[in-house]
């Protein structure tokens, strides 16, 4: 038997009775994170026992099904962001802290909605746009010009100004991006007219409608098979939707503001447009 000196007898007996210690273990809250709707499972670490941690909101709004659970259920999430606290106590009695953002969007938000095409008329060369839906955050929405030209006043604001206008189509396109939910997206047209007098856009166009400023009365004076008819006012305001008609028919303006109106039909499968002015 090999004897040992009574300071290495020490040390032996300090090595094999203390038990090891832990080492420091740092809470972790998990990555941020962006969910398509109200709920997500957590992903915080786990301390060793007999360590434990605990979850507090710091900011938002959500429930938690265990607040003790470093993985619990959250749910019940408002859109947008909100931030969670893990804060741990490991086996070594170290506290520590991390923090955890979950960006939370709607699925429930309608899709992105141009508006109606538009059609004005020179001297005119602007009009409201009619973007839906009215963005909240987290979604962001924008105006983007697709051809034409224009300029647009605030490209976040669905009813913003296109200003600057050409003769001709300007086409528009109001995207919407809702993260993880989605992007869609949508187009409009606004179609500038040159107008040389106040009348009609050929003879042609002149068979099928005209204004009568005697009974201040819109009159279809043709049989045929007319779609889509829409007027508007000279800012590219709608006015009223027509019903489809296949005959002639009449409809009274008297109670309309005086000004230019615009009517755009589908005649056929073309396009066509009637100028008039209503006077008191």
């Amino acid at each position: 038997m090999i004897p040992f000196s009574p300071s290495l007898r020490l040390l032996l007996s300090v090595a094999f009775l203390t038990p090891t210690l832990a080492m420091a273990q740092p809470a972790y809250a998990g990555p941020d994170v962006m969910v398509c709707g109200d709920e997500y499972d957590m992903q915080a670490n786990t301390p060793a026992p007999p360590g434990n941690g605990v979850w507090t909101l710091i900011s938002g709004c959500g429930f938690l099904m265990d607040d003790t659970d470093p993985n619990t259920h959250l749910y019940g999430l408002c859109p947008g962001s909100s931030t969670w606290r893990w804060s741990t106590v490991d086996a070594g009695g170290v506290q520590s802290s991390s923090v955890v953002e979950v960006i939370s969007f709607d699925p429930n938000v309608p899709p992105a909605n141009a508006g109606p095409d538009v059609t004005i008329a020179l001297p005119n060369n602007s009009v409201p746009l009619q973007g839906s839906p009215d963005p909240n955050p987290p979604m962001l929405c924008t105006w983007t010009i697709v051809s034409g030209s224009g300029i647009i006043a605030n490209p976040y604001d669905p009813n913003t100004m296109a200003t600057g206008l050409t003769v001709g189509d300007n086409v528009f396109r109001w995207t919407c991006d809702n993260g993880p939910c989605g992007t869609t997206s949508d187009e409009v047209n606004i179609q500038l007219m040159l107008v040389s007098g106040i009348g009609t856009t050929g003879t042609e166009i002149s068979k099928l409608f005209h204004y009568e400023p005697s009974t201040q009365q819109l009159v279809i004076t043709d049989g045929a098979p007319i779609t889509d008819m829409m007027i508007v006012d000279a800012l590219g305001r709608s006015m009223t939707q027509l019903p489809s008609s296949a005959g002639t028919g009449t409809w009274d303006l008297s109670a309309w503001p005086m000004g230019l109106y615009l009517l755009r039909a589908t005649v056929g499968g073309s396009s066509h447009v009637y100028r008039f002015v209503v006077e008191q």
